[in-house]
Formats: structure tokens, sequence, C-alpha cells
């Protein structure tokens, strides 16, 4: 086995925080990516993260935000950058697939809105939002389907979450109207972008997750919560797409949006063209990986003097 010299390290996320620890105790220069809120560490975890990182960078601002509540001095060690759209792997499901291939000709066949969401089933996502906003445009008479895809529904097995999901759709008479399906990839999860109207993105905190950026770049419609993550971010400097983005925690609001769409089939064409627009200027992974190259190499270089 050959022997490598270390120059820098680059952390990816939180989790790996000791690994940052380790390289502080030897010197190294230290990039970390955070791609979680303060709200989802422990004060070890964040206090660890913040201490032995020499540059934070961050994927949105109000994240950013959310640890300036600490005694650290953010302004000298940290900066946002948005990443860019992953690759995504195929998922060898082939039953996961063909569910989803039959809710895509269902919505065809009764040609209806399709609003989706994505994401593992967690309380944070706002899974329960989700099935809320559906209860509202059946309560509004707006022929629409509602489609998570995402791992995690066990409703059999736990109680704290799934169990209430599933009994959340029953008692809101959304059993026609909301379906939950295993997580899918590649080609299936692209075809889901090509063939939906609108994606809610009803979670509580999130940083940007990158189903959103791949459903940006297919031009799909985001609606989303301010301060709830960087996507709202983004859409804050267009007249058209801030229109996307609900108050804090307001169903009404979000539900109200995605009546629009599902009532103006001109409104999601002009905003797929803004859509792939931003997309392609602000989420591009090449730009993106050039850039931490570059940090890594100003830090290493900082250390050095």
């Amino acid at each position: 086995m050959g022997r490598f010299r270390v120059d820098a390290l680059l952390v990816d996320s939180a989790e790996t925080a000791v690994a940052a620890e380790a390289a502080s105790s030897l010197g190294l220069p230290t990039v970390c990516l955070v791609h979680e809120f303060a709200q989802n560490l422990t004060p070890q975890q964040a206090d660890g993260l913040l201490s032995n990182a020499d540059l934070l960078v961050f994927s949105s601002h109000v994240q950013r935000e959310s640890f300036i509540s600490t005694e650290i001095d953010l302004a000298s060690k940290s900066l946002v950058l948005a990443q860019g759209k992953c690759a995504v792997p195929e998922k060898r499901d082939a039953q996961g697939a063909a569910a989803l291939h039959a809710e895509i000709e269902r919505k065809r066949r009764e040609g209806v809105f399709l609003c989706i969401g994505c994401g593992y089933i967690h309380p944070r996502k706002g899974v329960d939002l989700f099935i809320a906003a559906a209860a509202k445009l059946k309560k509004w008479r707006v022929p629409a389907r509602f489609l998570w895809v995402g791992d995690g529904f066990l409703p059999s097995s736990d109680p704290l979450v799934s169990l209430w999901l599933k009994d959340q759709i029953q008692r809101s008479g959304l059993q026609e109207v909301v379906t939950i399906l295993p997580a899918v990839g590649g080609e299936a999860l692209q075809r889901l972008y090509d063939e939906a109207d609108a994606m809610f993105l009803s979670s509580r905190l999130d940083p940007l997750p990158n189903v959103a950026i791949d459903a940006m770049h297919a031009g799909l419609p985001v609606v989303c919560f301010d301060r709830a993550g960087g996507v709202a971010e983004a859409f804050r400097d267009d007249d058209l797409l801030r229109t996307l983005v609900a108050p804090y925690y307001d169903i009404d609001a979000a539900a109200e949006m995605l009546v629009a769409l599902a009532r103006d089939v001109g409104l999601r064409n002009r905003m797929a063209v803004r859509l792939r627009a931003l997309a392609a200027e602000r989420f591009d992974m090449g730009r993106y990986a050039t850039e931490i190259e570059r940090l890594l190499r100003v830090t290493a270089k900082s250390k050095e003097t």
C-alpha cells in the first residue's frame, strides 16, 4: 500500500465532525461542508464542528444563521455556497419503479394535477404538511393527485411517524388522493420530475435538498416555505418565482399557490423557463467542485503562514 501526503481535509457534513477534530489535533487544514441546521445537531456536535474546522461552507444563508447564536466567530471562517446538481444513481428496485410507472399512467388517464414530494419519511420533511395541503385541494374541489416518493414509510413497524401519517390520510379521506411510494433512482426519478406538475417542498427545515435542485433543473415549480431552507433564498430575486414561497408553516398559502399552478398551465410553463435558467446559473456541480478545490488550496496556504 502506498503512502500519501495529506495537504488538507474535506469534511462532508457534521456526521464526520470527528474527522475534523482529528485533523485539528494534527494541524491539518480542514474545510467542512455543512449540510445541517444547528437544530439538527447536538451541542457537542455543533461545538466540535465549529471549533475544529478552519472553514465552514454552508449551502444557504438561513442555515448559516442558525449557527450564529453560538460563541464561535463565523464571520471570519465561513461562507455560503450552494451545491450543484448531483448525478442520481440507479436503484435496482423493479417493484418500486413499476409502482411509480402505474401512478404516472393513472395521472395521464385521469388528466389531474400531479404534485410530488420526495425524501425519507421523517418529521423534519413535513410529510404531514404535504398531506394537509392535499386535503386543502380536495376541499376546494381541485382535481389533483399527491405522490410522495421516499423510503421509511412503515406503518406496521413505525408507531412514531408512519402510523400517524397513514391515519392522517385515512381520517382526511385521502386514500384516492395521496400515495406514498418507496424511493426510486436514475431514470425512474427523472421521469417523475418530467411528468409531475409541481413539487411541494414541505420540509420544516431543509438546507438545500438535492431533489429540489433536480426539480428546478427539470423546470418543475417548487412550492416551499420561507425561512425553511435555501430554495426560498434562490427564488428571492425573481418576481415570478418568489410567488412559490409561502410564509413559514402557512399551509393555506402553500395550497393556494398549488391551486394557481393547477389551474394555469401557462403559469407553469413560464416558471419552467425561469427555473431551468436559474438552475443552470446557480446549481452547477462542475463550478461547485472547482470552487471547493480552490477553497481547499487557499485554506492550506493560510495554514502555512
